[in-house]
């Protein structure tokens, strides 16, 4: 719509609407539609934010839509998303703690064993009860 308006300075309207093959009167439509306000859009935007902001941030769309659910509001999760990225609004979702990695050792606890052993039975030890472990030598694999 802004090409055709910008290329209107230059060109009759009838020849501009011709050169990208629309109607003039979708043209009109088209803009008499930008300048009027959508009453209900707002009211659900309003909404939106008020659930978002309830939940301290932390709703996204899914959640929204069910808790307009319960206010009797029917409405879809990607109609919930187009009004929270109108409203400039997201869900903030708490990170993964993220655990301290040591980078050097400690001194007086002993790094004994280095990383030099491999698990033998693994399948066998976690199958096997305990008793026969203990008693008899089995190879299995």
């Amino acid at each position: 719509m802004t090409i055709v308006s910008n290329l209107r300075e230059l060109a009759p309207l009838n020849v501009v609407c011709e050169l990208f093959d629309t109607k003039r009167s979708s043209y009109y439509a088209r803009r008499q539609s930008a300048r009027a306000i959508d009453v209900d859009r707002l009211v659900l935007r309003a909404a939106v934010k008020e659930k978002h902001r309830i939940s301290r941030g932390s709703a996204g769309s899914r959640s929204i839509v069910s808790m307009l659910a319960t206010d009797g509001i029917r409405i879809g999760r990607f109609k919930v998303r187009r009004l929270m990225k109108e409203a400039k609004i997201a869900s903030k979702q708490p990170g993964a703690h993220k655990y301290k990695t040591a980078l050097d050792e400690r001194l007086e606890i002993p790094n004994t064993l280095d990383r030099e052993f491999s698990v033998i039975c693994y399948q066998r030890c976690k199958t096997e009860p305990p008793q026969r472990l203990k008693s008899e030598p089995h190879d299995s694999h």
